[in-house]
């Protein structure tokens, strides 16, 4: 599966989001199975940067939609770190900054430390 954001409209249309706002999509690599993870609609409620979990079982992102998981944007348009599970649902923000200026965003998942001995 190969995630990736898109402001195409999440009814899977090939059409444009309302007010061109970013979700994050799956899709098989062979081209089929095409599906949003998220489905915001709301001006600066993009979603971008996904990453694939270690074990294949989630998907970290960068988002600037509200934190109380609303389809608007968050206060200051302030982004923050969301995870979604494969299947697209479990979608909850892992940080939640409002501050103007206070943005959060990823770039990849780190490895677990190693167990002290």
């Amino acid at each position: 599966m190969v995630a990736f954001s898109s402001a195409r409209k999440p009814d899977r249309s090939d059409a444009a989001n309302t007010n061109d706002t970013s979700n994050i999509w799956v899709v098989k690599a062979d081209g089929t199975g095409l599906r949003p993870l998220t489905s915001a609609t709301a001006a600066r409620a993009d979603s971008f940067y996904p990453q694939w979990s270690p074990d294949g079982t989630m998907v970290v992102f960068g988002s600037g939609r509200n934190i109380d998981l609303s389809d608007a944007a968050n206060t200051n348009s302030t982004s923050n770190i969301w995870v979604v599970k494969a299947d697209g649902t479990g979608l909850r923000p892992l940080t939640t900054a409002t501050a103007e200026h206070a943005d959060s965003c990823v770039k990849q998942w780190c490895p677990a430390p190693a167990p002290k001995r």
